[in-house]
């Protein structure tokens, strides 16, 4: 089923497809991957004139938390992959 849209302060509003400036939404496919390793998460919506793409963000898992006597490390996740 085909889901419409608009982008509205950025984000993307669902809406009937006889509103005005409705657009065709497309939503990235995912590809396999280890989720034990790594996560998903959805990029901003983007107008690519005909249609609203919603991209992804696959990111690394952040290693777990390494507790000393300096207190918990903290690291970022890494980009794996973007689609």
């Amino acid at each position: 089923m085909i889901k419409y849209g608009k982008i509205v302060n950025g984000q993307l509003v669902e809406v009937d497809m006889t509103v005005a400036d409705a657009k065709p939404v497309i939503y990235a496919e995912i590809t396999g991957f280890d989720q034990l390793k790594y996560y998903v998460i959805q990029d901003p919506p983007i107008d690519t004139g005909n249609n609203i793409y919603m991209g992804v963000k696959i990111l690394e898992l952040p290693p777990e938390k390494i507790i000393s006597e300096f207190g918990i490390l903290h690291l970022s996740p890494k980009v794996v992959d973007t689609f």
